[in-house]
């Protein structure tokens, strides 16, 4: 019964006592802790920021017609120039 007790395994130290196996089981949910709270942060800042930035259908339909109308109040204007900036060219060019 000896020879069990301490057994060959002991002797190498391939047996841990129960204080080790506890300590590393501590360690182990503390890191596992700490990666569920940095989880549950990332989710947090994620949803904050995502409130922040959100817009509606609506309004987002809204802002996409009036860039639309501005785009093209851009183009329309640039058209203008450029007849403009023919016509000049073409005088000088007849004289």
């Amino acid at each position: 019964m000896e020879a069990h007790a301490g057994g060959a395994g002991a002797a190498r130290g391939h047996r841990r006592s129960r204080d080790e196996i506890e300590a590393e089981q501590a360690a182990q949910a503390r890191i596992y802790n700490e990666t569920l709270l940095a989880l549950r942060q990332k989710i947090n800042d994620v949803e904050l920021d995502a409130a922040r930035t959100y817009m509606r259908r609506d309004g987002f339909h809204l802002m996409q017609q009036q860039f639309t109308g501005e785009i093209k109040a851009l183009r329309d204007a640039l058209d203008a120039s450029f007849v403009r900036m023919e016509e000049k060219i073409d005088k000088i060019a007849l004289r």
